[in-house]
């Protein structure tokens, strides 16, 4: 599902609303993953120049990859943004025992946590929520929407989130 239009404004500039979603489930891998690149790609038509849409490929693989290792069942994937243009994508599992560690960097050999650490890395933030099904990851994407074509196409004066 797709919905884009305008937003409500903040400020002088009008974003587009954006709304995407993905449903899978956990043991056809190749499904999800094979969407890795049209997510991508659909991030990059819709965001400015300086948003980095390639982190947001490399977090939705990671996070999609650690619901197929740690969740069995169906998977959901929620695409958002709000009226500043931030876009943050939701990711939701049936997994009922999970938290999200410290972002420290894992062992060199380690067998988990680089998925969350890469997460942590490129995006600086990462939350997770109980829903009566299982669980809920949210992260705020290193992209900014692009403003719509009715608003004042002025500079964008939001930044794009610096990594760490």
């Amino acid at each position: 599902m797709v919905a884009d239009g305008p937003s409500t404004p903040r400020g002088d500039t009008v974003f587009w609303g954006l709304s995407m979603e993905w449903h899978f489930r956990s043991d056809d891998a190749n499904d999800a993953l094979s969407k890795r690149r049209p997510f991508a790609e659909f991030l990059r038509a819709r965001c400015t120049p300086e948003s980095d849409w390639q982190a947001a490929e490399i977090v939705y693989g990671e996070l999609v990859a650690n619901v197929v290792k740690h969740a069995p069942g169906p998977i959901e994937i929620m695409l958002r943004s709000d009226s500043r243009g931030t876009v943050t994508i939701e990711v939701f599992d049936t997994a009922t025992r999970f938290r999200i560690a410290r972002a420290v960097e894992p062992p060199l050999y380690s067998e988990s946590g680089r998925g969350l650490h890469i997460t942590w890395q490129l995006c600086g933030n990462l939350s997770r929520t109980k829903t009566p099904n299982g669980g809920k990851v949210s992260v705020v994407l290193p992209v900014i929407l692009l403003p719509s074509p009715d608003a004042d196409r002025g500079p964008i004066s939001r930044a794009v989130p610096k990594l760490l």
